[in-house]
Parts: structure tokens; sequence; C-alpha cells
């Protein structure tokens, strides 16, 4: 698979960056700002944007999305953040993102996520008792 990797700390990027590459995956561009995303999809047509939400510039995540949606339909839009939260969740997928992944998952999660192996589904505790449902080589993991 092909990646853009987006996010504001370039320690993080560039260890997500090796850990992809080690599985055989392609890291297109590494940018640190959303339109620097933006710019490197229209020219790169990647399979997934990898994306921080914490940006001070990005004050529309539903425009960013909209439009790498329409530079390429068949880009997927993974969220990677520090700030795991109940909103923050329902603002990226809300927005159009495809997955939403915390930055404190461990690094095989994150790139498992990433290949589209792995769901992560959020629910209440009360939802039910399951941990983990098997959907044909796909995991669906409670958190």
């Amino acid at each position: 698979m092909q990646f853009i990797l987006c996010d504001d700390h370039p320690f993080f990027s560039e260890a997500l960056a090796a850990l992809l590459q080690a599985r055989r995956h392609e890291v297109l561009a590494v940018t640190l700002d959303p339109r620097e995303a933006l710019e490197a999809t229209g020219s790169l047509d990647p399979d997934a944007v990898l994306m921080d939400l914490g940006y001070e510039t990005m004050s529309d995540q539903a425009e960013v999305f909209d439009v790498i949606r329409a530079i390429s339909m068949s880009t997927d839009v993974m969220v990677i953040s520090g700030m795991d939260t109940a909103t923050m969740r329902e603002r990226a997928l809300s927005c159009g993102a495809t997955t939403f992944a915390s930055k404190g998952l461990p690094a095989d999660s994150l790139v498992q996520l990433a290949e589209g192996h792995l769901c992560l589904l959020y629910t209440s505790d009360a939802a039910d008792d399951m941990q983990c449902v098997d959907l044909g080589g796909r995991r669906i993991i409670k958190k």
C-alpha cells in the first residue's frame, strides 16, 4: 500500500513511516501540515492519508477530508491522534475519516489499522461482554 503521513510531530511520523516500510509499504510523503498533505495527495495519489487532527491551521477537518476525497475518491483518510476522546473520535468519523486511531495504541495495531486488517469499534462498556469478534479476517476489538 502507498501512504502519505501528516503529523506535526516529526518523530512520530518518521517512526510510523519506518514501521510501514518494514512491512513493505511505500511511504510517498511525510508532511507536517495539512496543506502539504493535500498537495502530496494531488500529485501522488496514495491509498491512504494518515493524519493527525491537532493542527491550529486546520479549522475545518471536514473540508480537508472533502478535498482529499475530491482529489482521489479511492484515498482513505485515517486519523491518528493523541486526543483520544469520544468527542474527537466522533468528530473525525463524522468529518469523513474512515478510521480513527489513538497514538496510544501499540505500534503493530496502528500498522494493522493502516493496512485495513484491524478495525476498532469504540463502544460503551455496557454494550456487551464480547471483547473481540472475528469477521472474516478482520478483528473488531471493543475498547
